[in-house]
């Protein structure tokens, strides 16, 4: 563990010590539903550490850590960005078009490997599933918004980019690697036959149309006999949700599939 990464720590711990202190001293408990009452305290607490904290903090960094924080505790993939890093993602959302295959969210305010693309830069590379960015080109992405992390690991094909990861597997010190920016194909579909007539198939992604891609699969396994199916699933984290209906309805013949559900969904 870096110095840098053990002051964050600190002074992570030291806001939560004022949190503490602020709620013990006023006496009261905030309701969970009571937003206004929330905000107080947010206010409270931002004020103590403008006045009192041990050296004068980047009151513009504060703010920003607030809302990525609010944002990560809701949903792991939101993202806020300011008008420029705005302008720049979706310029480099229609240019870049090379990348080293991570798929991200944001975890204990960093950014957090959710997958890895079979066969990409960073598959090489064996990163994997539950690894923690700490920086990217020694950009620490502590409070970095996700959107901006996805649009600095993309890049025009060849060029490389330098990362610093925090193993999950072997805790230590952040290990430095260079990786190559490269288009991320699109993985076949493989399918086999193993013994006792178990054919199987593994679909890595669902873009590209996979549905006719795997019902043509299916049927040549069948052809050689398959009485059962595996379907490996691992690593399918790219793609429409959406076609991950059809998908489905090629191995159930009835039940839900999925459903919607939130606030203003019916």
């Amino acid at each position: 563990m870096n110095s840098s990464f053990k002051w964050t720590v600190v002074g992570s711990s030291a806001c939560v010590v004022v949190l503490l202190l602020l709620g013990a001293n006023s006496g009261r408990a905030v309701a969970t539903d009571d937003v206004y009452g929330h905000l107080k305290v947010y206010t409270e607490v931002l004020e103590h550490i403008k006045l009192e904290y041990v050296e004068e903090p980047d009151m513009k960094s504060v703010t920003l850590g607030a809302i990525n924080g609010l944002l990560e505790s809701v949903d792991p993939f939101a993202s806020y960005l300011n008008a420029d890093q705005y302008n720049q993602f979706r310029k480099t959302a229609d240019t870049a078009k090379a990348g080293v295959g991570l798929v991200l969210a944001k975890r204990y305010g960093y950014v957090a490997v959710v997958d890895t693309i079979p066969g990409s830069p960073a598959d090489k590379a064996n990163i994997s599933t539950g690894d923690l960015i700490e920086s990217i080109n020694n950009v620490a992405t502590r409070d970095m918004p996700l959107a901006y992390a996805e649009q600095l690991l993309r890049g025009d094909a060849g060029s490389t980019i330098e990362v610093s990861i925090l193993r999950l597997k072997n805790p230590g010190d952040p290990q430095k690697m260079t990786l190559t920016r490269s288009v991320i194909g699109v993985p076949d579909i493989s399918a086999k036959m193993l013994p006792d007539k178990v054919g199987y198939l593994h679909v890595s992604t669902l873009e590209a149309n996979r549905e006719e891609q795997v019902k043509t699969k299916l049927a040549d396994l069948k052809k050689q006999g398959a009485a059962y199916i595996v379907l490996d699933l691992r690593h399918c984290s790219t793609g429409d949700q959406e076609k991950g209906v059809p998908l489905a309805n090629l191995f159930l013949d009835s039940g839900e599939i999925t459903s919607l559900q939130g606030q203003k969904t019916e």
